[in-house]
């Protein structure tokens, strides 16, 4: 059956709230069915984690239903990923609940490239503890203080899946009840950079410029429909009058000056790459932990990314010389910012792939990233992607498999790199490499994957006190 594609309307509400519910077309007795077995595996060997998919295959039904799976795609495109971890969070009775907070690996951007899915499969009340969020915060890093008077429980009957931007403030509300509450998790990758609306979209405009973060919102919705001409008013405004409300104590006031920014041209680069590059990313990346959690931190260098990023093309000289230049921190921004322009960096290629051979890990893996970003139509990004699978440091292998994953029958050249990466100690670039072989698609790579997955492969049934 056709995906069931969202409106217009269900996209606006994902872009401005962070999150939508769906409903996949399934009876109540599977999700009775699917609590059962839940409960059963939780009581009887603990929290399979990974392993969830294996250990219970039915719930892949709920991504291959025609709305679920149209959801997904309406906001990360047909091609997207879903990524090896998921979770079974389990909230007991009488919780006392989770603080809200922006999970581990938090993308902190404005483009949405990660989703978190929730499936609850029993009735969950308010006051059974479901998942709470704070509708807009997934695009600020200065966490309101009164979140928990703003946050809104995602309670509903059995069946339901929250699709969330993965950045968004949430938590485990408490269970006031004596049932046992499950959610389960998922994360979503987009892997192709947008080209074109993956929606049912009728309406060129974002149509609600007047309500808070109107230019990062409409830059969000231009950006979904890959509209390179939607663009913020500037209004004649003074750049240095910007630079100072983007470097100021107000978040709203700082994405307002970002976005206006964003559309003035030649006279605003030099005053934002010098503002990235004024030592604040240090603490940008640095306090990635502390800044989860309320009050969060707002950094002036991610303001002046944010704005760069947004004006896309016109930017990308400078921030090459940036990232040619600059201290490590300084580097991996201006290289994160360029892989978050995507297609637009295209001229960025040659310059990130001589940043994959940095002395600073965590600069290559920001140019490894951006890679499989800006490089999606050609193969010249594929050599320096292979010379980074070997990388000592975990994350570049990381994000060097799930850039070749991007870039799928583009990296053909990659597949023997590849399979001697099947082995490797961390289960995040081993699933991505997965992908890779999958969506690169020749004969060759698809028989290394079957012959990987063989061996690799689980059996649902296999439990203990039923091991034969």
């Amino acid at each position: 059956m056709d995906a069931v594609r969202l409106t217009d309307d269900q996209m606006r509400t994902f872009i401005r709230d962070g999150y939508i519910t769906v409903r996949p077309d399934l009876p109540r007795e599977y999700h009775d069915e699917m609590f059962a077995k839940l409960d059963d595996i939780y009581e009887t060997e603990g929290n399979p984690g990974n392993n969830l998919l294996p250990r219970i295959p039915e719930l892949q039904l709920l991504y291959d239903d025609p709305v679920t799976r149209g959801a997904l795609a309406g906001i990360m495109g047909d091609d997207y990923y879903l990524e090896p971890h998921r979770f079974v969070h389990y909230n007991q009775p009488h919780s006392k609940g989770q603080t809200l907070h922006k999970d581990s690996f938090t993308r902190r951007r404005h483009h949405t490239r990660w989703l978190v899915t929730f499936y609850y499969p029993q009735d969950t009340p308010l006051e059974m503890g479901p998942t709470g969020v704070v509708p807009g915060t997934q695009y600020t890093n200065v966490i309101p203080e009164d979140s928990y008077d703003r946050e809104i429980g995602a309670a509903g009957d059995a069946g339901r899946v929250v699709i969330a931007n993965y950045d968004i403030v949430h938590r485990g509300m408490p269970n006031h009840t004596d049932r046992k509450r499950y959610m389960v998790k998922f994360l979503f990758n987009r892997m192709g950079e947008p080209t074109a609306p993956s929606w049912d979209n009728v309406d060129a405009g974002w149509e609600d410029e007047d309500g808070q973060y109107s230019g990062l919102l409409s830059h969000a919705w231009d950006w979904f429909r890959a509209d390179s001409n939607g663009t913020n008013d500037h209004d004649g405004a003074s750049v240095n009058d910007l630079i100072s409300a983007l470097c100021g104590d107000s978040e709203s006031d700082a994405f307002d000056a970002a976005y206006t920014l964003s559309a003035m041209g030649d006279t605003a680069i030099g005053p934002l790459i010098d503002t990235m590059r004024s030592g604040s990313a240090d603490n940008w990346y640095n306090d990635k932990d502390r800044l989860r959690r309320i009050p969060g931190q707002m950094e002036q260098a991610a303001n002046a990314s944010y704005a760069l990023t947004a004006m896309g093309t016109p930017a990308v000289p400078a921030l090459v010389d940036a990232m040619a230049t600059s201290e490590e921190w300084d580097k991996a921004l201006a290289a994160e910012t360029l892989g978050d322009i995507g297609l637009g960096a295209r001229d960025a290629l040659q310059p990130l792939a001589a940043a994959s051979r940095d002395s600073h890990p965590f600069a290559r893996s920001q140019a490894v990233e951006a890679l499989g970003q800006v490089a999606q139509d050609t193969s010249e990004a594929v050599p320096a992607l292979i010379d980074s699978l070997s990388d000592e440091d975990e994350n570049v292998r990381r994000n060097s498999a799930l850039a070749l994953a991007k870039l799928g029958p583009m990296a053909e050249e990659a597949v023997d790199s590849l399979s001697s990466v099947l082995s490797d100690p961390n289960r995040y670039v081993i699933g991505n490499v997965a992908e890779a072989l999958k969506r690169i698609g020749t004969p060759e790579s698809t028989e290394i994957l079957i012959e990987h997955l063989m061996t690799a492969r689980w059996c649902p049934v296999t439990k203990p006190g039923n091991l034969y």
